[in-house]
């Protein structure tokens, strides 16, 4: 355990490169180390995802001497300093050895309190209710001057159960999710002529995001504002042939026209569904059920034992037997400033509306999907170039009896 950190802000990403080999170990070492948090991941999403537009990078570093000893990716904005990814992310928060998490909670509240007067709020997003090395803040730190509450946040959805097999998952579903996982999975495969074309070759995962945008703009998500859409471009980064993401697509065809996809990864040791996609004209049929099986199952077919499904559907997720990390947002006001009493007020309109009617924290997007225009179709012949460009890559298919024995019996 180290007491004497000194603590670098980076802003610059040539700055932060010049020590990625040593980022990459620290975050492999910590307690919750996880693709979202590396350097890598986080470099694309400064450099590639438009919604960082405006935002200056805090990556604030401790340092050991020379040695790098942990970090905490930030942004900054108009006086506000949030972490620097907070859509599509594991619990953001200090990357570092498990022994060295309260000294380097304990340095990075200092030097933003101490060294910085740039900011007026700081924003923690999905911080673990019990946990969090980041707070109740570590001793030490002075917040005399500040103003802190809390917010409830998005459960973080993660299966951390071993199974023996597929077999022995399913049978630890209750009888009604048992059931509606064998049904709704007929279902499917009696909706038409099914095959499922999966690849895991670094050559195809371009083609195969090709796949998943043409799915994307049939599915509900382009009716409801929910689309990739200036993510788009650091995603295609993700699925360049050279970036280092072990990623499996698995792409559902039914009567030759791709209908759904779901995009995993593994990292670490955890098996992550990183975006879900399917054809809204086969809502009725549950093309999302047998894909959620498929998806959870190849993990299980590759060694995985734990499984992080991220946040948002909290209610769906845990039928499958996903446990609840509840979370909180974290906001520290210096006292007296614009963002302070904007916050007061927001404080005082939420009690004056409070209700005690409670309700999940759910997507928005999902939820408005259904005010939005009209959907869209496509062909077969529309089809058939991106499944021909997928193949040449590397992917294969998933047909008939071997389709079968991937299916819950």
């Amino acid at each position: 355990m180290v007491e004497t950190l000194s603590v670098r802000c980076f802003t610059q990403v040539s700055d932060i490169d010049a020590h990625a080999a040593a980022w990459e170990t620290l975050n492999v070492k910590s307690r919750r180390k996880g693709f979202f948090h590396s350097w890598p991941a986080l470099k694309v999403h400064i450099e590639a995802d438009a919604s960082f537009e405006g935002y200056t990078p805090w990556f604030l570093a401790a340092f050991d001497g020379d040695t790098p000893k942990g970090y905490l990716a930030l942004k900054f904005k108009d006086g506000v300093v949030t972490c620097l990814r907070e859509l599509e992310v594991d619990m953001p928060g200090v990357v570092g050895a498990p022994e060295d998490e309260a000294a380097l909670a304990r340095a990075f509240y200092q030097h933003l309190v101490k060294h910085r007067a740039d900011w007026q709020l700081l924003e923690l997003t999905q911080q673990p209710v019990a946990g969090s090395a980041l707070w109740p803040a570590p001793s030490g730190v002075d917040l005399s001057h500040h103003h802190a509450r809390t917010l409830e946040d998005r459960e973080n959805l993660l299966l951390t159960r071993p199974f023996a097999s597929a077999a022995d998952y399913l049978k630890a579903f209750d009888s009604s999710q048992r059931s509606n996982v064998r049904r709704q999975s007929k279902m499917t495969a009696q909706s038409g002529d099914l095959s499922l074309l999966l690849s895991d070759t670094a050559q195809a995962k371009s083609a195969m995001f090709d796949i998943y945008l043409d799915i994307e703009r049939r599915s509900w998500k382009a009716r409801g504002h929910g689309t990739l859409g200036p993510r788009e471009a650091a995603y295609r980064r993700f699925f360049a042939a050279d970036f280092p993401l072990d990623t499996v697509f698995l792409v559902l065809v039914r009567d030759g026209v791709p209908v759904a996809c779901f995009i995993c990864l593994g990292y670490a040791g955890t098996w992550y569904l990183l975006a879900t996609v399917y054809d809204e004209a086969l809502e009725k049929v549950g093309p999302g059920v047998p894909m959620n099986w498929l998806a959870i199952t190849e993990g299980m077919r590759r060694g995985f034992t734990t499984f992080n499904f991220m946040p948002d559907f909290a209610y769906y997720k845990k039928r499958w037997l996903f446990d609840g990390v509840a979370t909180q947002k974290v906001q520290l006001f210096r006292l007296g400033s614009k963002l302070h009493l904007k916050g007061l007020l927001g404080d005082l309109k939420r009690a004056a509306f409070a209700t005690s009617k409670a309700k999940e924290l759910g997507n928005a997007n999902r939820q408005s999907a259904g005010k939005a225009a009209t959907r869209v179709g496509t062909t077969k012949e529309n089809a058939e170039p991106l499944i021909r460009a997928a193949l040449a890559a590397g992917a294969q298919w998933v047909k008939g009896e071997a389709l079968a024995e991937r299916l819950p019996k």
